[in-house]
């Protein structure tokens, strides 16, 4: 009897358990055929926050009046339910101010940011209302926080940051502000450089920041400047290099930057750009200076690190292959008028070049070159040549100028192979007497 009572128990359960597991398919599979949206994952769990912020959102892009009507039904269920959510608090605080109660909305953003002080929400709308008072302080501490705390949103908020930098005052707290916060600063340049609407401002900040040191900001500086340039917006562009630069200049190179090589190239498009071509590697490097150079570039001669002179070139090593070649190149601006381009250089008894080596000068929009001057043709010893060249004026594709080293086009063919090595001391630009 007691077997038979066991036996019977277990079949009870056994469909009961079967019986329960079926149901559970069933409903797992009705719920997963409905889309997923978060109306319905609201539905299966009224308690889950992130799902009612969800919905509410949609009820937020959606815009109608029935809409938001209901997104801010459900917030304000969410605010009694979730009381330390500060999202809820937040997203009324939205409403009010569409709906034009301010003094309810900034009631409710206080509470937001009461519960949470980096809750996006509450802090664009304590921006919105600092801006209103004029309290520039407190909105750039909060366009702080938003750059720290939400980086994804920071390209929602720049009309904010131009709004504040309208105003002297406001500039001047925004500047104290990211001051020394390189994080910060980073990220905000590098979204302003991104619209031409804000790359003034970005300019503006960087040489407001300039005086204390701008490592942080080289990368966002020299793209802004390559913008601009790209935009035709040279003066702009000049501006910024002018008063947004903290490298060192001895002068030698007349209107070229870094002229004698003396410090390495800072990616800025007024600097050199040694750009990396097959067949050949352009480099920076330290030679004995000589009586010659210690003469021509006096400037740019180091006495300090050993009893011996020495100057820096910038080398050109050719690898035994077939080179295009576009490296060492600067964009100048000048203006309309005569020039003498000074070079001093040398080559290697082993250099073999099947086509001329030369560094050219030439307007940015023209096909041919002011004028050029032959590297590959000289010994061992260091040579000097210079030519003169006309800038022309009123011509909009001179604006801006390029000094590069160039070849001309060859057949990439093995019997066309540069080899040996180009030493270059020193590239300058000086104007001629009218």
């Amino acid at each position: 009897m007691a077997t038979l009572q066991l036996l019977v128990f277990r079949c009870v359960v056994s469909v009961a358990l079967f019986g329960a597991v079926f149901l559970t398919t069933l409903e797992w599979r009705r719920i997963n055929a409905l889309p997923d949206i978060p109306a319905n994952a609201l539905l299966f769990n009224p308690y889950n926050a992130d799902t009612r912020m969800a919905r509410i959102r949609e009820l937020v892009q959606a815009g109608d009046e029935a809409s938001l009507t209901e997104a801010g039904r459900l917030a304000e269920i969410g605010q009694r339910v979730h009381q330390r959510d500060a999202r809820f608090s937040s997203v009324l605080g939205g409403l009010a101010l569409d709906a034009g109660d301010e003094m309810r909305a900034r009631a409710l953003f206080a509470d937001a940011k009461a519960k949470m002080p980096t809750e996006r929400g509450a802090l664009r709308g304590t921006v919105v209302f600092a801006l209103a008072d004029g309290d520039w302080q407190t909105a750039a501490e909060n366009l702080y926080l938003l750059t720290i705390r939400w980086p994804s949103e920071l390209g929602t908020v720049l009309p904010l940051f131009s709004t504040i930098a309208s105003e002297p005052d406001g500039l001047a707290a925004i500047t104290e502000q990211f001051e020394g916060r390189s994080i910060a600063r980073r990220r905000l340049t590098a979204s302003l450089i991104q619209q031409p609407e804000t790359q003034a401002l970005a300019a503006r900040l960087i040489t407001e920041w300039a005086p204390g040191g701008i490592g942080d900001l080289e990368q966002a500086k020299n793209g802004l400047l390559r913008r601009l340039l790209d935009q035709n917006r040279v003066s702009e562009a000049v501006l910024l290099d002018q008063f947004g630069s903290t490298s060192p200049d001895d002068g030698s190179g007349g209107f070229v930057r870094n002229g004698a090589f003396q410090t390495e190239p800072d990616g800025s498009p007024f600097d050199w750009s040694f750009r990396a071509k097959p067949g050949v590697s352009v480099t920076r490097q330290s030679v004995p200076a000589g009586e010659f150079l210690e003469e021509l570039v006096a400037n740019a001669v180091d006495r300090q690190t050993t009893s011996e002179a020495r100057a820096s070139v910038m080398r050109l090593s050719f690898l035994d292959s077939p080179v295009e070649l576009n490296t060492g190149v600067q964009s100048l601006v000048v203006p309309p008028g005569r020039y003498r381009l000074t070079v001093i250089s040398r080559a290697s008894a082993d250099h073999i070049a099947p086509a001329p080596v030369f560094l050219e000068f030439r307007c940015w929009r023209m096909r041919d070159p002011l004028g050029t001057i032959t590297l590959s043709d000289v010994g061992e010893e260091w040579v000097q040549r210079e030519v003169d060249v006309t800038v022309p004026s009123g011509d909009e594709r001179c604006l801006r100028q390029l000094v590069a080293v160039r070849n001309p086009f060859l057949a990439p063919s093995w019997r066309n192979r540069y080899s040996g090595e180009i030493d270059i001391a020193l590239v300058r630009v000086t104007r001629l007497p009218s």
